[in-house]
């Protein structure tokens, strides 16, 4: 039983290791590469590029269908046949992709954005088609095997990076900036499938079936209510920003709150690392997991207040590092913002928590109400 719990334990540390390598490339490349690109563009420019981005992530609930914590916890459950499972995700995913363009394009009536926009507007919108084999990383997550995902996203993460930085050093235009931000989708989709082909895997044996697709919905539904409340939460301030104001406003604002959300990744790796363990913990120890469970709520939480804490000590100094002049002022921004990360932090966990519980109702109620 020791020995047994002891390599259980070296492959949840070895797993949140390879995440935790993953995420801190991502943070090198997005504190030199990204920041370079903000520079490069400046405030007015890089608030078009964002807005598109942003406006697009508005709809990404719709296209996901909320269905991704669900997915992992079935294929944890072992409920249904992975090829069914996933198989089913993905056309599941390709209609919530379709219907997620609609509704991109319906809501082109109620806004007053110059033509350049619209058409950035709609090339951002084909990540979402992009965004279907993700059902592969659900896949090795739930196996508790992030390394295959994570030597995939390090090779699209470099060799998208060393695009970003020949478009930046021979000055390309910023529209060819969101053409490599597909790029980079397409990359990570290619080395999906050849890791998963490389470990065994046929995504031809992949197949739809319609009560493992009625299940999905049944129990998803709500996820999708709050995730596009969420989205709404996140990225609306963009929007309402570009109305009210201008893209140049969208675009320091922006600078500010990408430093913010920088972090973000670090409630998701340990969730999505200890997740799959609390499952099966709750099925044989009931204590044991809620005493595991308050245990990651409260690293969450100290660590959401320790990162909000020292952003409130040197914001000014860390803007006038990182972004230099043309950013100055927008350290008051970030300083509001970095505070919010404490509730960022407990909401991931929080929500795999509802979604493990089957609470998707009460969670849908709670994230609409605020």
């Amino acid at each position: 039983m020791y020995s047994l719990k002891n390599n259980s334990l070296k492959i949840y540390f070895e797993n949140i290791t390879w995440l935790l390598i993953e995420k801190f490339v991502r943070l090198i490349f997005s504190l030199f590469v990204s920041v370079w690109l903000i520079r490069y563009l400046g405030p007015s420019k890089f608030g078009e590029y964002n807005y598109s981005i942003s406006y697009v992530y508005l709809f990404g609930a719709i296209a996901s269908l909320g269905l991704d914590g669900i997915v992992i916890k079935e294929l944890v459950d072992n409920r249904f046949s992975a090829n069914k499972l996933l198989g089913t995700t993905f056309v599941l995913k390709f209609c919530g992709s379709i219907l997620a363009l609609c509704f991109i394009v319906v809501s082109f009536f109620f806004l007053d954005l110059n033509t350049e926009l619209y058409k950035l507007i709609l090339i951002v919108s084909i990540n979402n088609f992009l965004q279907l084999f993700n059902s592969i990383e659900l896949f090795f997550q739930s196996k508790v095997l992030s390394k295959y995902i994570v030597w995939s996203n390090v090779f699209s993460l470099i060799l998208s990076n060393l695009i970003k930085i020949l478009l930046i050093y021979f000055e390309f235009d910023f529209r060819y900036f969101v053409y490599s931000y597909l790029f980079d989708s397409i990359v990570i989709a290619f080395s999906y499938l050849f890791v998963y082909h490389q470990r065994g895997y046929k995504i031809v044996e992949w197949k739809f079936d319609f009560g493992t697709a009625n299940y999905l919905i049944k129990n998803s539904w709500t996820l999708i209510i709050s995730s596009l409340f969420v989205s709404i939460y996140f990225k609306i301030d963009l929007v309402l920003i570009e109305i009210y104001s201008n893209l140049k406003n969208v675009g320091f604002y922006s600078a500010a709150v990408k430093l913010s959300e920088l972090w973000y990744f670090v409630p998701i790796i340990i969730s999505n690392t200890v997740f799959p363990s609390l499952i099966k913990i709750r099925k044989n120890n009931f204590s044991l997991f809620k005493e595991k469970l308050q245990s990651l709520f409260v690293l969450l939480i100290w660590l959401g207040i320790f990162l909000s804490l020292f952003t409130t000590l040197f914001g000014d100094q860390i803007i006038q590092i990182i972004y230099g002049n043309k950013f100055a002022g927008i350290s008051n921004v970030l300083i509001v913002h970095i505070w919010t990360s404490i509730f960022v932090f407990y909401g991931v966990a929080w929500s795999n928590w509802m979604i493990l519980e089957n609470h998707q109702k009460t969670m849908m109620k709670i994230q609409v109400l605020s």
